[in-house]
């Protein structure tokens, strides 16, 4: 079990994957039956957890930006409607 482990770590923490995505690719791919909790579990105990950025609203946006954000898996698009532009400085 420590090799699942470590990668459901390396995925999340390195790979920058979200904990549902690993989770759902160790029971659907890998046949190892864990629940998301327990996976979250894993990643809390190796101390890590904080280092992930949380918090992207100092940074720039890259020089490549596409105008799409993905969530956990599901692609939004990033665009001001047609009414919200005084919302823009």
């Amino acid at each position: 079990m420590p090799g699942v482990i470590k990668y459901a770590v390396v995925r999340v923490l390195e790979k920058g994957d979200s904990i549902r995505r690993v989770t759902q690719d160790l029971n659907e791919l890998h046949l190892v039956k864990v629940s998301e909790t327990t996976v979250q579990r894993w990643i809390n105990e190796q101390g890590k957890k904080e280092y992930l950025p949380t918090d992207l609203s100092d940074e720039a946006p890259p020089e490549n930006f596409s105008g799409f954000l993905s969530l956990d898996g599901t692609f939004k698009s990033v665009k001001v409607k047609k009414n919200d532009h005084n919302l823009v400085h």
